[in-house]
């Protein structure tokens, strides 16, 4: 396929297609020198990072004529600001920054996600979009839409969903190639109360959870391809004709077997994680000056099973880099395995055949994972002006409803007694 690729039953890193060796994490995957003066201070490959601005609201006032809560602005950026033309690669001649270089180049500017612009949730309490009913959900989705088509008309970019990708493929199996939503709707069979996580990852986080956070190169280090395919071949046969042997199976795997088969069902997915719709705006949130609110709202869009998922992904990326000293995984190293799973690069814009523009691509795509990781915790919140105005249309349609009551003239015992007294009865 295509593009780079990253987190395949061979191993991990990050690479372009067409016959390129492989390099392992740490390394330029593309053996590309960097002749970048040391002196330079700036560099127009450089991943800048502009100075973040008070969230843009288009909803509050149109609406309910709010006002716009202003976010003081953190110490440090939380955008990825890159052109998304990547006009400004290879400016200088035989200059080039290599993956890693594009990626390190501000290795003093922190991507860590500021907790500044959720300060205020954190005093009037949270509201999980999962505990929203269907009514507001339903609700809730136009005002993420006008809350980032205004994000994004204040960088002049151009705010659209994708067709979806029409891609050729084999038939779906049980669990592999299945969508999120059939997984759902198959593991009603198997137990009670479904969650919109399908059980099949759950199963598998679960054991990587209490085998393999300590494992040294998990995610990283490649499985025995013929045993891997093996294990996918009896889990596709077995979770739910026999669900009672999945246990057995998954125990009997190592660790990097499992994260074989959990790189395979990221990979086998008929449509992105991130969804067809979506996954390009996710990319170019790197360009807007609120790149992490931006995240959240694009989140908040995603359907439910998409959002339980990445967020259990992103978890136990966050895991596996808090044992870091122990498996020799940093950050860096999973976002960048983990980064084609939620940017396949069919569905970012590209220009194809350009191989700075790739790397650039595949650059942006690790940060933006890594930043997603970072501000796991925080990403399926809905701010608190979004509440606000949730609250302030119940209150609004209830009121409507009640004045638009048809006036009942009697009821039954009433009109008895304005009958019975016209008679002069008793």
């Amino acid at each position: 396929r295509g593009g780079w690729v990253g987190g395949g039953v061979e191993g991990g890193g990050v690479g372009v297609g067409g016959g390129v060796e492989r390099m392992r994490s740490g390394s330029d995957p593309l053996n590309l020198s960097s002749n970048v003066s040391s002196d330079s201070q700036e560099s127009p490959n450089s991943l800048c990072v502009p100075r973040v601005r008070p969230p843009v609201t288009r909803s509050h006032g149109s609406l309910f004529e709010l006002a716009s809560p202003l976010t003081p602005p953190p110490s440090q950026s939380t955008s990825l600001g890159l052109s998304a033309s990547h006009e400004s690669l290879g400016r200088h001649g035989s200059d080039c920054l290599g993956f890693e270089d594009m990626w390190s180049d501000q290795a003093d500017t922190s991507l860590a996600y500021q907790p500044e612009s959720l300060s205020e949730e954190v005093n009037v309490g949270r509201t999980w979009v999962d505990s929203l009913g269907d009514e507001d959900q339903s609700k809730l989705r136009p005002l993420l839409f006008l809350e980032l088509t205004a994000l994004f008309d204040s960088c002049h970019l151009r705010f659209h969903k994708r067709k979806p990708y029409k891609r050729k493929r084999r038939e779906d199996g049980s669990i592999f190639g299945a969508s999120l939503s059939s997984l759902v709707e198959k593991d009603g069979s198997i137990v009670v109360e479904p969650r919109p996580l399908p059980l099949v990852f759950q199963k598998l986080f679960d054991h990587l959870e209490r085998r393999g956070l300590k494992e040294e190169g998990i995610l990283r280090v490649a499985a025995h391809k013929t045993k891997v395919e093996r294990l996918c071949a009896e889990l596709e046969r077995e979770f739910y004709t026999h669900p009672e042997r999945v246990d057995q199976i998954l125990a009997s795997c190592q660790v990097h077997d499992l994260t074989a088969i959990l790189k395979r069902l990221l990979r086998d997915l008929p449509q992105p994680l991130l969804t067809s719709e979506l996954t390009h705006l996710f990319y170019e949130t790197h360009l807007l000056p609120d790149c992490t609110r931006a995240l959240n709202l694009l989140v908040l869009l995603l359907p439910p099973e998409n959002r339980a998922l990445l967020v259990a992904l992103l978890m136990f990326m966050a895991h596996l880099v808090a044992q870091q000293g122990t498996n020799k995984m940093s950050a860096h190293n999973v976002a960048m395995i983990i980064a084609p799973s939620l940017f396949p690069p069919r569905y970012v814009r590209s220009n194809k055949g350009d191989l700075k523009a790739e790397i650039s691509m595949a650059a942006i795509s690790c940060r933006l994972t890594e930043t997603l990781m970072v501000c796991a915790d925080n990403l399926c919140i809905v701010p608190c002006e979004l509440v606000t105005q949730l609250r302030l249309s119940n209150e609004q349609t209830k009121h409507s409803k009640e004045n638009h009551k048809p006036v009942s003239t009697h009821n039954t015992e009433t009109k008895q007694r304005t009958n019975q007294t016209l008679q002069g009865k008793p």
